[in-house]
Protein backbone atom coordinates (compact mmCIF):
# COMPACT_ATOMS: atom_id res chain seq x y z
CA UNK A 1 0.00 0.00 0.00
CA UNK A 2 1.13 3.95 -0.50
CA UNK A 3 2.51 5.28 2.47
CA UNK A 4 -0.42 7.97 3.59
CA UNK A 5 -3.20 5.83 2.12
CA UNK A 6 -5.87 3.97 3.37
CA UNK A 7 -8.07 0.91 2.18
CA UNK A 8 -11.42 1.55 1.57
CA UNK A 9 -14.10 -1.78 0.86
CA UNK A 10 -17.37 -1.43 -0.62
CA UNK A 11 -18.58 -4.45 -0.97
CA UNK A 12 -16.44 -6.72 -2.88
CA UNK A 13 -14.61 -3.78 -4.19
CA UNK A 14 -11.65 -2.04 -2.80
CA UNK A 15 -10.06 1.41 -3.21
CA UNK A 16 -6.94 2.52 -2.63
CA UNK A 17 -7.34 6.10 -0.96
CA UNK A 18 -4.09 8.46 -1.52
CA UNK A 19 -2.26 11.23 0.06
CA UNK A 20 -4.70 10.15 3.38
CA UNK A 21 -2.47 13.76 5.30
CA UNK A 22 -4.32 16.14 3.32
CA UNK A 23 -7.83 14.35 4.06
CA UNK A 24 -9.62 14.26 7.93
CA UNK A 25 -10.04 11.02 8.99
CA UNK A 26 -13.01 10.20 11.15
CA UNK A 27 -12.68 6.97 13.30
CA UNK A 28 -15.36 4.17 13.74
CA UNK A 29 -18.19 5.34 10.88
CA UNK A 30 -20.97 3.30 9.97
CA UNK A 31 -21.30 3.15 6.28
CA UNK A 32 -24.67 1.93 5.02
CA UNK A 33 -24.81 0.17 1.59
CA UNK A 34 -26.53 3.11 -0.10
CA UNK A 35 -23.55 5.41 0.45
CA UNK A 36 -21.00 5.14 -2.72
CA UNK A 37 -17.71 6.04 -2.26
CA UNK A 38 -16.47 9.10 -4.20
CA UNK A 39 -19.97 9.94 -4.83
CA UNK A 40 -20.97 10.62 -0.99
CA UNK A 41 -18.53 12.32 1.74
CA UNK A 42 -18.38 12.59 5.14
CA UNK A 43 -18.24 15.57 7.25
CA UNK A 44 -18.22 16.37 10.96
CA UNK A 45 -21.34 18.10 10.86
CA UNK A 46 -23.76 16.33 8.40
CA UNK A 47 -22.70 13.06 8.21
CA UNK A 48 -22.80 11.56 4.88
CA UNK A 49 -23.61 14.24 2.01
CA UNK A 50 -23.35 14.64 -1.61
CA UNK A 51 -20.13 14.95 -3.26
CA UNK A 52 -20.79 17.90 -5.71
CA UNK A 53 -17.32 17.41 -6.93
CA UNK A 54 -17.85 13.47 -7.96
CA UNK A 55 -17.71 12.59 -11.59
CA UNK A 56 -19.31 9.16 -12.34
CA UNK A 57 -16.77 6.42 -14.57
CA UNK A 58 -17.67 6.00 -18.08
CA UNK A 59 -15.24 3.18 -19.37
CA UNK A 60 -13.72 4.02 -22.37
CA UNK A 61 -15.94 1.90 -24.54
CA UNK A 62 -19.57 3.68 -23.76
CA UNK A 63 -16.86 7.15 -24.15
CA UNK A 64 -16.70 5.79 -27.72
CA UNK A 65 -20.41 4.75 -28.24
CA UNK A 66 -21.63 8.05 -26.99
CA UNK A 67 -18.85 9.66 -29.57
CA UNK A 68 -19.86 7.29 -32.32
CA UNK A 69 -23.88 8.40 -31.98
CA UNK A 70 -23.14 11.83 -31.99
CA UNK A 71 -20.98 12.31 -34.56
CA UNK A 72 -23.78 10.10 -36.11
CA UNK A 73 -26.60 12.63 -34.89
CA UNK A 74 -24.17 15.65 -36.65
CA UNK A 75 -23.74 14.38 -39.77
CA UNK A 76 -27.42 13.13 -39.92
CA UNK A 77 -28.22 16.99 -39.26
CA UNK A 78 -25.64 18.04 -41.99
CA UNK A 79 -27.02 15.86 -44.63
CA UNK A 80 -30.33 17.28 -43.74
CA UNK A 81 -29.23 20.98 -44.08
CA UNK A 82 -27.46 20.36 -47.46
CA UNK A 83 -30.20 18.15 -48.95
CA UNK A 84 -32.64 20.49 -47.47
Amino acid sequence: MVEGSFLAKDGSFEYIVGYIDECEVFEDVEMIDLIKIQEYKYTASGGFVKNLNYVPYISIEEQLAQQQADIQTLSDALAEIILG
